[in-house]
Parts: structure tokens; sequence; C-alpha cells
């Protein structure tokens, strides 16, 4: 018989007496991802998640320094622009960065950049830059 004041993790299992249960997230409310070489490994992909912004900026530098420490580096930039998008038709060699979400993607319809991505209400990001 389970004790009454005992709390449950969302796995069902008993959590540890004295402290709360981990809250569980469908996703989280802040992440980044980084792409690092490691040991001649390109392209590895680690993930940072955390309950806030503030605190996955902590994160990132303990985790930094000790992906420095352990040899890591940044993975090889690739050439993010697109077929047909860059300095042949006037436009900049590399994406402009949108404020919210990175990289903004080349605009068929209109030309200039947009970004695709989905702001935290749901509603797409409405930034761009004109052609």
């Amino acid at each position: 018989m389970q004790n009454q004041n005992q709390t449950t993790r969302p796995n069902g299992h008993p959590a540890p007496t004295g402290q709360p249960p981990a809250p569980a997230f469908s996703e989280a409310p802040a992440s980044l991802t980084l792409k690092i070489s490691y040991r001649g490994y390109n392209d590895v992909l680690f993930t940072l998640r955390s309950n806030s912004g503030v605190d996955l900026l902590s994160k990132l530098d303990a985790v930094l320094d000790r992906l420095e420490k352990m040899g890591a580096e940044p993975a090889p930039a690739r050439d993010a622009t697109p077929a047909g998008a860059g300095q042949a038709n006037g436009a900049p060699a590399e994406p402009p960065i949108c404020r919210y979400h990175g990289p903004m993607k080349p605009s068929k319809k209109h030309g200039g950049w947009y970004c695709p991505k989905k702001m935290g209400d749901g509603s797409y990001c409405q930034e761009k830059v004109d052609g």
C-alpha cells in the first residue's frame, strides 16, 4: 500500500522523500542545440533544455566551458545560402538573422528574406528583410 504523503513522478514511480517531483514538460519552455565537432565527428548535436532563458544561458556557459576543456570545437560552417540565392541576384551572401530565431529563408514570392518559425503564441514570426 502506498503512503498517502508520498509524491509520485510522472512515470508513476515514487519520488524520493523530501524532494518535489520533477516537472514534466511536453516541450521545454527554453531550449537550444549546439553543433560541435568532437573526436573527429562533425555535426554532433548537443541539446540543452530549461525552465527559463536565464537558467538556460547559465547552463550554456557551463557546458561551453566543459566542452572546450574536452577539446570540442564548433562544427565547420556550411554554406547556408540556398541555390539561386546569394550574390548572383544581389541578395546578401549570408542570410539575414531573425532577432528571435536565427537565419532567415529567401522569399520566392516577393524577394528578400523571411523567418519561417512560429512565435510562442503559435503565430508565425513577422520578421522580414526586403530584397
